[in-house]
């Protein structure tokens, strides 16, 4: 007890100090590491922001946790670039004889266009021969090895297979691995992979293919081409050029011009905003509390002075 007593101030001291670093933790991972997990795993956060909102969070859960988590690694195959691509990459283990499901792997192949696989080593060796080249060369590159020849602007011969491409019904799961496995070839006539279907329509819708002029200049187009035409329409309502994420070089000028927002929107001026109107607040009233407590310091001050003076008098008459 008499430790206790002895001590008091320092435990008290330390105790303290220990409670605002824990504060200042949990304020750390609770409203900066995992805040973009929370917003992303909101359905109201989510219906509230823009597809750019959401592909923002989805970049800072990688960045500020390392950890490239299910969630992340369709929206990461779909949106991101030559830079996402090498980060893909250092979060392939290339010791590891197996890439597990929804692993960067897979956002790879959305990125690249080139044939899934699971090994983390063949992606590592793919790498380093095809760093030096461009995502949009990537892309040529996956779709030469079905034959077709990719242009910027499309080419009508381009046009007319990429929509047959996209006629084609999506096998997810076909791989470079699995005819290796069971010894069986793929049927890849009647059955594509999504990530080829997903970038023959973005490499239409980003180039400015406009379906409804295509269809009006070519009435006698194939069943197969009419079909793609209905495909790429789906595609459309799903991932709009107007949300202006997962745009290749070749189209991003068009979205940036075109989808263009008043400066007040941009979060870079919202918040030198918040900062031009809640600094001079808070600044306003600490001067105003340091004013008040001077006043009365002062006041204080000249009581005791007053209350001294009159003693002081009272003694010389007595």
């Amino acid at each position: 007890m008499g430790f206790l007593r002895k001590h008091a101030r320092r435990i008290t001291f330390a105790a303290g100090v220990l409670l605002i670093l824990y504060g200042l933790l949990a304020i750390y991972y609770w409203y900066y590491l995992l805040a973009p997990v929370r917003r992303i795993m909101d359905p109201n956060w989510r219906a509230a922001h823009s597809e750019q909102a959401y592909w923002q969070e989805m970049r800072n859960v990688v960045n500020r946790t390392g950890v490239w988590e299910h969630d992340s690694v369709f929206p990461m195959g779909r949106y991101g670039d030559e830079c996402w691509a090498e980060e893909a990459i250092k979060h392939c283990d290339p010791d590891a004889k197996w890439v597990l499901c929804c692993s960067p792997g897979d956002s790879l192949t959305y990125m690249t266009n080139q044939e899934a696989t699971q090994r983390a080593n063949d992606w590592h060796e793919w790498w380093k021969q095809n760093k030096h080249k461009s995502q949009v060369e990537w892309i040529q590159d996956g779709f030469a090895q079905h034959g077709i020849t990719a242009t910027v602007p499309p080419s009508p011969e381009t046009i007319e297979a990429l929509l047959k491409l996209l006629d084609k019904p999506e096998d997810e799961d076909i791989d470079a691995s699995e005819e290796e496995e069971t010894g069986e070839e793929v049927d890849e006539v009647k059955e594509i992979p999504g990530y080829l279907r997903y970038n023959a329509y973005r490499w239409l819708r980003d180039s400015g293919f406009e379906p409804v002029r295509y269809l009006l200049s070519n009435r006698d187009v194939s069943p197969e081409v009419a079909r793609g035409l209905l495909e790429y329409a789906k595609f459309e309502r799903e991932w709009p050029k107007s949300s202006g994420v997962g745009i290749l070089p070749f189209g991003k000028k068009t979205v940036d011009d075109g989808f263009e927002g008043p400066p007040m929107t941009e979060p870079s001026f919202q918040r030198m905003a918040a900062l031009a109107i809640f600094v001079p607040s808070c600044l306003g009233v600490f001067l105003l509390v340091w004013s008040i407590c001077g006043w009365r310091r002062q006041f204080s001050m000249g009581g005791q002075r007053t209350i001294e003076s009159e003693g002081t008098n009272q003694g010389e008459a007595i």
